[in-house]
């Protein structure tokens, strides 16, 4: 028996036999790739054509079929696809590839994906995610000429529902795959809101991905994939078996409960009202908040509309994009968080000038005063689209009262600038500020006096309080993600809130974690902001909970001394 750690997408537990999904790179399968001669460029246009063709009506014929069984969001996935294999663009290049270089289809082919692929690489958030979209439609097109790129090892005499294992999730595999007999998903490769893995996620079943699947899986093994722990435990004993049969029931038994009061509000037993907002990552999530009865979007990561360009996004860009989350956000608040940068992975067009020191990265006030037309069109943006709904500015990495002036000032120069060209917007808008940084969480009464809210972000206070990379795999060999020294910080903070009557919301990695909430709310936490796939999970533990008054849970548990000790106290509280 081993253990495997990787990262969650979707919660749930299943225990099954792997049937392992071969995916074929067909770019590296050099036998079908050659050179022509100029005689022979127009058969070879004719063939890509005839390519092209062949892939828009598989697809079509897949999405047909998919109209059975996926819903809307999901649905516009493969059109998505689809639309992408009648861009002019892609058909193009393709030819010119052909008459400039005298290579078959299939090379020409190879060569204009690779160039799209590679510009996404090493990009964060929703660019990322288009890698594995465009590997699909490439593989898509290659298949035209007979190849196949994908298959599942089907092992002898085994029948039944099974576990899927492959490198990577594309949306067309999963198309392929009986969605009644799957059972769970487990990858190399993945992302959290990539294309495919929110396709997966209809499937209801538990997704972890970081697992390598060559390495540790083959298809026959009896595998239990725990996307509570995050974990995939491969061949079994039976003391575990019996151990995870009975979890599987309980989960069961959860979900039918979750299923029948998804529509109710986030409330404890004892009936205190609990906010629960939801943190937003790309566009493609704003889809799915509409299926869940939320408080709000405590969060919007604004980052994924600079990644993956050549030129950062026009004042009008973003408007439309935050006009439009707005609008679908029934009324509730909508937290935007300003830009905030990752010195290690600045879009190309932002350049740091020499002089600046950037060991622990460009970030808060200081990426304001180095990128200031940025955040300026930022600003005058958002405050135009705050016509439309209720818009809360968060300010990030704020460690003074100094960062917050550089912030206010900001709004302050666009508000001037739209009220001289007469345009309207929200005048009143509430602004907040990121609490992650020691300074910040000691100051935090001085701060939120300044201010009408503040958002916690755990993954940096936390790499700040204990020295080390805000990673949380890394963290996690060493630590305990909900450290004692950070609990004692969460302490002061909610502590200035309540005595200013302000708003803190719990916005970081901790807040996923169910087995936490029982002390979050003990130490008077009522708000949080929390991922998409588990929403209804964090509202169901909610709402079997009755916090302590008297603080005894936090007595206890600042008595565990080491991170085998702390996971032994929330083990007891899951």
């Amino acid at each position: 028996m081993k253990i495997l750690k990787g990262k969650s997408a979707a919660n749930g537990i299943a225990q099954g036999i792997v049937f392992v999904y071969s995916v074929r790179d067909l770019s590296l399968d050099r036998g079908q790739y050659h050179t022509i001669t100029p005689e022979q460029i127009p058969d070879e246009i004719g063939r890509l054509e005839e390519g092209f063709d062949r892939a828009k009506n598989t697809l079509t014929k897949m999405i047909d079929i998919g109209k059975e069984s996926l819903d809307r969001n999901n649905l516009n996935i493969f059109n998505f696809h689809l639309e992408l294999l009648k861009d002019k663009a892609l058909y193009e290049k393709s030819i010119q590839r052909i008459k400039e270089q005298n290579v078959n289809a299939q090379h020409a082919i190879r060569e204009t994906f690779e160039e799209y692929i590679k510009s996404f690489k090493q990009k964060e958030l929703h660019f990322s995610d288009l890698i594995n979209d465009f590997v699909d439609i490439r593989n898509r097109i290659l298949e035209s000429f007979g190849k196949l790129s994908g298959r599942l090892q089907f092992p002898v005499g085994k029948e039944g529902p099974f576990i899927v294992a492959s490198k990577l999730l594309i949306p067309s595999m999963l198309l392929e795959i009986s969605r009644e007999n799957v059972l769970a998903f487990i990858t190399n490769e993945g992302s959290l809101t990539s294309h495919a893995t929110i396709l997966a996620r209809s499937y209801r079943v538990p997704i972890v991905f970081g697992i390598d699947v060559e390495k540790h899986l083959k298809t026959g093994d009896d595998v239990i994939v725990d996307g509570f722990s995050e974990e995939i435990v491969v061949n079994p004993d039976q003391r575990t078996k019996d151990f995870y049969s009975r979890k599987i029931e309980q989960v069961a038994k959860k979900e039918i409960i979750i299923d029948t009061t998804k529509d109710q509000a986030a409330m404890t037993k004892d009936g205190q009202r609990i906010t629960l907002k939801i943190n937003i990552n790309s566009l493609d999530e704003v889809n799915y908040i509409k299926q869940l009865n939320h408080d709000g979007i405590g969060l919007l990561r604004t980052e994924f509309l600079f990644m993956g360009r050549t030129e950062s996004p026009t004042e009008e860009e973003q408007f439309n994009i935050y006009k439009q989350i707005l609008e679908c956000s029934d009324g509730t608040s909508v937290t935007v968080r300003l830009l905030d940068l990752d010195t290690g992975k600045l879009p190309a067009y932002l350049t740091v000038p020499g002089h600046y020191s950037i060991d622990l990265g460009l970030r808060g006030s200081h990426a304001v005063d180095v990128f200031y037309d940025t955040y300026l069109t930022q600003a005058k943006a958002l405050l135009r689209a705050s016509m439309y709904g209720n818009l809360k500015i968060l300010y990030p990495m704020v460690s003074d009262n100094n960062d917050l002036q550089i912030f206010r000032r900001l709004i302050s120069n666009a508000k001037n600038i739209l009220k001289k060209k007469k345009v309207k917007f929200d005048t009143k808008v509430s602004e907040g500020i990121m609490i992650e940084t020691p300074s910040a969480a000691i100051s935090a009464q001085e701060l939120l006096s300044e201010v009408g809210f503040a958002n916690i972000g755990t993954n940096d206070l936390l790499q700040y309080i204990l020295a080390v990379s805000r990673d949380i795999s890394i963290i996690e060999e060493r630590y305990h993600i909900l450290h004692p020294s950070l609990v004692k910080f969460l302490e002061l903070i909610v502590r200035a809130g309540k005595k200013l009557n302000k708003e803190v919301c719990l916005c970081g990695a901790i807040a996923s974690y169910e087995p936490f909430y029982h002390l979050f709310l003990e130490l008077g936490f009522k708000s949080f902001s929390i991922p998409v796939f588990n929403f209804n999970n964090i509202k169901y533990c909610i709402n079997q909970i009755s916090p302590s008054k008297t603080g005894v849970l936090l007595t206890k548990f600042f008595t565990n001394k080491n991170k085998k000790q702390l996971d032994k106290f929330f083990a007891q509280l899951s």
